[in-house]
């Protein structure tokens, strides 16, 4: 269970002190907070401020099944010299599986897609039951993964992968796509800089079920 706890220690006079004196702030699951606890705050207030949607909750809908974004365009970035506004980008795959509600945790597995429709690169989460974290309620969900990737010349960095949107009979309405460095290790010349990304939308706003 993702539950964090700040001790809070009340320092008081000689012989005035008690067990009583001391306070427990418990921040919740679900929450924005307890998101950013998970993460780190600068990655996700920067995500917020690119206009990425945090649908906060504790009962996400389920979201289980296969997904295509296509057409994928660039909504927004804080990456210097990036793309422009509206470039289309490969259309992505996704595959979510083994939700669990009680953990707030789900698997995943994405496919880029070139013109040919060959894959280009895959995404997937290594013990997801530590790096996912689900939230949401009502149709309304978002979901972040912790990625390792690592480049063609074996360099390693930590990504923050992120969805979000409404599950319909069709797949997943105004879906949003969130990709930001979570950590570099110091390797600025090689990777963008940590708590810059970009955000990818749906141009249609669906993002269709694949057919199995």
């Amino acid at each position: 269970m993702k539950k964090y706890f700040i001790l809070l220690v009340l320092t008081f006079a000689l012989f005035n002190c008690s067990s009583d004196d001391d306070s427990t702030t418990v921040i919740q699951e679900g929450t924005l907070a307890d998101l950013k606890n998970w993460a780190n705050p600068e990655i996700i207030e920067a995500i917020e401020n690119q206009g990425f949607i945090i649908h906060e909750g504790i009962n996400p809908p389920n979201i289980e099944g296969s997904y295509q974004i296509s057409p994928r365009v660039l909504e927004a970035t804080n990456v210097s010299n990036d793309f422009p506004i509206g470039t289309t980008f490969f259309r992505i795959n996704l595959m979510f599986g083994e939700q669990n509600n009680n953990s707030l945790t789900v698997n995943f597995v994405g496919e880029e897609l070139n013109q040919s429709g060959d894959v280009h690169n895959t995404q997937s989460v290594e013990n997801f039951l530590e790096n996912s974290y689900i939230t949401g309620s009502g149709n309304s969900f978002t979901v972040f993964f912790k990625v390792t990737e690592v480049n063609g010349n074996g360099n390693e960095a930590r990504i923050l992968y992120a969805f979000s949107g409404n599950i319909t009979e069709d797949g997943i309405a105004n879906i949003q796509n969130a990709l930001f460095m979570l950590n570099n290790f110091g390797q600025d010349g090689i990777f963008i800089a940590n708590n810059t990304g970009r955000i990818f939308r749906d141009s249609d706003e669906l993002a269709e079920h694949l057919v199995q």
